[in-house]
């Protein structure tokens, strides 16, 4: 790592200060002790990584989710922004787009439009393996015999697939076509990176994994590059070591979060929940440490059960 100061050690410090005001354990006796710690220092990306198992279900990615909420609520969002299994490859990338990384609720969304567009062309992840495996529709781009690795060769295929479902008129070798299969490739690849993720966690673990935005400051979120810079050997490792340290917690998270991802982004949610997560001030969820069950109830959907903040 470079720098004098690695970025995680500030999350560290502030996460230690939360559980130390609400008298609960350190990061160093949970899911970050000497073994863990250890562990992740010893991957490549280990600067990423230590701070993704950080910000990863903290309180400041649900500070984001309470963004997401209110410019949902409060912008002008065309429907057909949000996202629909039946909508088509071509118009799901157009979307795609169109949706300003910088705005917290188009991130997700952008996010989750990804993922429709990589399973429907045929990627996903094995059970939580890193191998991708192609699920076709039909047997057009299936070559028994075909030479190569079979995992490159499943990569090439789903990226492929990508392309022609997205762009069916446009000719491979044109200078069009090229420069729209880079963009491509990077989705593909970013895309498999998060299902790994979902997976093993949950649907929903993608509202947890806050993207980087400048104006919070240089230590808070992860950029889609650095997460797609990340090998398959290391993140399948720190899958492992997110599991071992937090696996529990994530899955909690993700599933209380259910309601929220189907209210927030799907559009056939029939109606918008109400979750405390809305009535709470920012600065207060930021007292907040990770693992807290006080986080977990900010998920609960009060629209069902009348419950109060």
């Amino acid at each position: 790592m470079t720098g004098d100061r690695p970025k995680w050690k500030a999350l560290l410090l502030k996460e230690n200060e939360r559980c130390q005001s609400r008298g609960t354990k350190l990061p160093s006796e949970t899911y970050f002790n000497e073994d863990i710690q250890a562990q992740c220092l010893e991957l490549q990306s280990s600067e990423t990584l230590v701070l993704l198992l950080f910000q990863i279900a903290d309180a400041n990615a649900f500070t984001f989710l309470q963004e997401a909420i209110f410019a949902s609520k409060t912008t002008e969002i065309d429907k057909p922004r949000k996202v629909s299994m039946e909508m088509s490859t071509g118009d799901r990338f157009n979307i795609m787009d169109k949706l300003d990384g910088d705005i917290t609720f188009n991130a997700l969304l952008k996010r989750y439009h990804l993922m429709e567009l990589f399973r429907n062309s045929g990627g996903r992840e094995s059970g939580g393996s890193m191998v991708i495996i192609p699920v076709y529709a039909d047997s057009s781009f299936q070559r028994p015999g075909r030479k190569g690795n079979p995992i490159s060769n499943a990569c090439a295929d789903v990226t492929q697939r990508m392309m022609t479902e997205t762009f069916p008129s446009l000719r491979p070798g044109t200078r069009e076509y090229d420069s729209k299969k880079v963009i491509m490739k990077r989705y593909r690849v970013l895309a498999s990176r998060f299902q790994v993720f979902v997976d093993k966690f949950g649907l929903a673990i993608l509202c947890f994994i806050q993207p980087f935005q400048g104006t919070r400051g240089p230590s808070w979120g992860i950029s889609d590059n650095k997460i797609r810079e990340i090998n398959d050997t290391n993140l399948k490792a720190f899958i492992d070591i997110l599991d071992q340290s937090q696996g529990d917690y994530l899955r909690s998270v993700c599933k209380a979060a259910e309601p929220l991802l189907s209210s927030l982004i799907y559009t056939s949610s029939s109606k918008a929940a109400e979750f405390p997560l809305e009535r709470i001030e920012t600065a207060d969820i930021l007292q907040l440490p990770k693992g807290s069950d006080d986080l977990l109830f900010l998920l609960r959907d009060v629209s069902r059960d009348g419950s109060t903040f």
